[in-house]
């Protein structure tokens, strides 16, 4: 009896180690890249340029997931954009009903995961952008996904 204790003990142990490392890589991971919401406007100015100007609705999508990325990385598993974040989405790409942006974040990360050439536009802007002296200035802190 006093073996399967301490073992009981010992797995409560191991998953309450694993829990916690499991919530502070959450943590890490959530944290924006960006968070100057007045850099909006310019982020889409350096996104529209890697698409040389065209901008349809699957360029659209890119940008929502782009911005969504900087911004607020938790929201393509349900956690909360920053207050003001989709209003200035809506604002720079036309969008007259900002539900749209938050009613598309579950399609976006399907589309990022399923389809090359959006993944590819994604990865594209997001270096450019990251790279453009204006926002790099900005950049929070680094990450190494």
């Amino acid at each position: 009896m006093g073996s399967a204790i301490i073992d009981k003990i010992k797995r409560i142990e191991s998953a309450r180690t694993s829990l916690r490392k499991a919530r502070q890589e959450n943590e890490n991971a959530s944290k924006p890249i960006v968070t100057d919401l007045g850099l909006i406007p310019h982020i889409y100015e350096v996104f529209k340029s890697t698409r040389g100007g065209e901008m349809d609705i699957t360029a659209r999508k890119e940008f929502i997931f782009v911005a969504l990325y900087l911004y607020s990385p938790c929201r393509f598993f349900g956690g909360k954009m920053p207050k003001g974040l989709r209003k200035a989405i809506g604002e720079v790409t036309g969008t007259s009903c900002v539900n749209v942006i938050s009613k598309n974040c579950a399609e976006l990360y399907v589309l990022y995961s399923v389809y090359s050439d959006f993944k590819k536009n994604v990865e594209k802007a997001i270096s450019s952008i990251c790279e453009d002296a204006t926002i790099s200035n900005s950049i929070l802190e680094p990450r190494a996904d």
